[in-house]
């Protein structure tokens, strides 16, 4: 099911489309807005700064990091502390990931790790943040990237 601004259905269905999320049921007529003052548990992810992430790495207990980017993306740049596993594969892996530790969910831009904070939420995970802007927002920071830009 797709929730997107009226008008920006197709444009949100071709986004998940290139992101391996090719099968939508429907979506909702109206948007959000079609549903509001329905009661429904919408969920709410929370977004993390490039600052805030360096701060919790060097912490005592620091977040278990998930890049949510394709394996070859992965292999080109990557946070050394994070594990990888893409967003087409991120519902099959859920195994992998302790319940009762916090994760920061990050990909290239914040596009794909907005979704897979989204699904973990949807999935039980509590402490669930993504990384706003990606991994090109630690380039300015103290954090540790292997590799470089392609």
């Amino acid at each position: 099911m797709l929730i997107a601004e009226p008008g920006r259905e197709v444009e949100a269905a071709t986004g998940l489309g290139r992101i391996g999320f090719d099968t939508i049921a429907g979506h909702l007529t109206g948007g959000i807005d079609a549903i509001n003052g329905d009661r429904l548990d919408l969920g709410q992810t929370s977004r993390i700064t490039a600052r805030v992430l360096a701060e919790q790495l060097s912490s005592d207990e620091p977040p278990l990091l998930i890049d949510v980017r394709t394996p070859s993306e992965w292999e080109q740049q990557r946070i050394p502390q994070a594990i990888n596993i893409s967003l087409a594969t991120l519902a099959q892996n859920l195994d992998r990931l302790a319940g009762d530790r916090s994760l920061v969910v990050y990909c290239a831009t914040g596009y794909r790790s907005a979704i897979a904070a989204s699904l973990l939420k949807r999935a039980g995970f509590q402490q669930v943040s993504d990384l706003a802007c990606g991994l090109t927002s630690l380039e300015a920071r103290d954090v540790d990237v292997l590799g470089s830009r392609a």
